[in-house]
């Protein structure tokens, strides 16, 4: 009983061990097919991280090869970029002292344009007394003429003149405006103002020296016994002076005062003649020294008259004239 049971016992544990060892077997094969998938999965991870490493060395290597030439480009940069720097401050300071040569240039400029117009002022005032001299000349000539034409008749009466010389005489009297005289190449303005601070005063003047007219704008005739005339050219200069004698001028009347050289000379009953042959041609200012009583023996300026006269260069077809255009300022109190 005992054997049998030894034998069943045998073959139990034959068959147990035999059980145990296919299914340790198996269990070996599973786990050696696992280790080997498992090798497997880790040689490839391992043979693409070693791609991958390959890659990112050679990715570090360009970079670096990048980075290098990036350093030395950037050198390079640093000193263009150095070079640029002091070519542009070298740049302003040239700029700099370019304006500060233009500024100077320019002051000098203004400078010279400043001075040369004041010489153009001097030259052209230095031209008007030119001009103004010549005119004179010119004035004091025609009128030498004039007088010596009144010499060849001096034993005539002034009433015997010829007709043409007697109305060119009473049209410059009535019009002193606008005078046509024998002055080729003259051509001029007049500008002319009065002030009077009496009943007596200046109305008209020539301005080639030839008379002074005065007139009475009150209400009551006026002695001017003592009184005078004085006439300044531009420069101050006294050029003649009258001294009436016992004249009585009435009131609203006028008065003319030639330079005709004598009294036989003067052209009507009631117009005076000076004792010199002209007044003065050209600029200048008419003074009238008087009082308002007889007993007063200082003289004051009771009137004046000044005149201003400019060349214009102005030629016609058939002859060249002087024409006055008088502009009046007026003050009278």
């Amino acid at each position: 009983m005992s054997g049998m049971w030894k034998g069943e016992l045998r073959k139990a544990v034959s068959e147990i061990q035999a059980e145990y060892d296919r299914q340790l077997e198996v269990v070996r094969l599973e786990l050696e097919q696992k280790m080997v998938l498992q090798i497997q999965k880790m040689q490839a991870g391992v043979n693409r991280d070693n791609k991958e490493i390959k890659q990112l060395k050679d990715e570090n290597t360009l970079i670096r090869s990048r980075l290098e030439m990036t350093l030395s480009k950037t050198g390079d940069l640093e000193s263009e970029l150095a070079k640029q720097k002091v070519n542009a401050q070298i740049e302003m300071e040239m700029k700099n002292q370019t304006e500060e040569d233009y500024n100077n240039e320019i002051r000098k400029l203004r400078d010279l344009v400043n001075d040369y117009e004041k010489r153009i002022e001097t030259f052209v005032d230095e031209l008007k007394v030119i001009q103004n001299a010549k005119l004179s000349l010119e004035s004091e000539i025609l009128m030498y003429r004039k007088l010596l034409e009144c010499e060849e008749k001096k034993f005539a009466s002034p009433r015997n003149l010829d007709e043409t010389a007697l109305a060119e005489i009473r049209e410059i009297k009535r019009d002193p405006v606008q005078q046509k005289t024998e002055y080729d190449e003259i051509v001029g303005n007049v500008k002319m103002s009065k002030a009077c601070r009496s009943t007596i005063s200046i109305s008209n003047a020539s301005i080639d020296g030839a008379y002074v007219t005065i007139e009475n704008t009150g209400a009551e005739k006026r002695n001017l016994k003592g009184w005078k005339i004085e006439r300044e050219n531009d420069r101050g200069r006294i050029t003649s002076k009258y001294v009436f004698g016992d004249v009585t001028l009435e009131a609203g009347k006028d008065l003319t005062i030639f330079a005709a050289g004598d009294e036989s000379e003067q052209y009507s009953d009631k117009d005076l003649a000076a004792s010199f042959y002209t007044w003065g041609a050209g600029s200048g200012e008419y003074k009238l020294y008087g009082t308002e009583s007889q007993e007063e023996n200082d003289h004051d300026v009771m009137a004046s008259l000044s005149m201003e006269f400019s060349l214009q260069k102005e030629q016609t077809a058939s002859s060249r004239n002087i024409n006055f255009e008088r502009n009046l300022g007026i003050i009278c109190t």
